[in-house]
């Protein structure tokens, strides 16, 4: 059986429920992390570790998991842009420690700032770095959050031009 592991980090557990309801996600309660797993074939399991923001004392969990990994989802609400510190931090922070491992950040907005989004923000998020897109997501709106599991799960495809620019 293959096990693809991810990473999902959250301020506040009710965007991890909008989202994990979303996939038909399972909560395991494990000690000392809690996680949610996702069997999509019986030789296919999508597991993600669950942390409640990144605190200090999470450190020696994320070391562990960093050669497991394959992604990391960050939810977060607007208060992630409008005011960026700690949270941004945060979210350098793993850009640094973990700088081979894609990561997408999704940011909760309200439905009404949601539709005024461009279409193309709205398909590939906002660069972040080589590895991170910030992606934002409302729950009125199925198909916002559909996008951010897309996106981690499957990957962000390149802008023309940027993929160019790497020869």
């Amino acid at each position: 059986m293959k096990l693809l592991e991810y990473l999902l980090i959250y301020n506040k557990p009710v965007h991890a429920e909008a989202c994990g309801q979303f996939l038909g996600l399972q909560p395991l309660e494990m000690q000392p992390v809690s996680a949610r797993y996702l069997q999509v074939h019986p030789r296919l399991v999508l597991w993600f570790y669950e942390l409640n923001g990144l605190r200090p004392g999470t450190e020696p969990l994320v070391e562990h998991l960093k050669g497991h990994l394959s992604g990391i989802l960050v939810l977060a609400d607007q208060s992630l842009v409008d005011q960026p510190d700690p949270a941004m931090e945060m979210v350098n922070e793993l850009a640094v420690q973990l700088p081979d491992i894609p990561y997408l950040v999704g940011v909760q907005v309200d439905a009404e700032k949601y539709r005024r989004l461009h279409p193309v923000v709205h398909r590939s998020g906002l660069f972040l770095s080589e590895q991170g897109r910030l992606f934002f997501w409302t729950p009125q709106t199925q198909s916002s959050i559909a996008r951010l599991w897309q996106a981690l799960l499957l990957g962000v495809e390149s802008h023309p031009d940027h993929a160019s620019s790497r020869d």
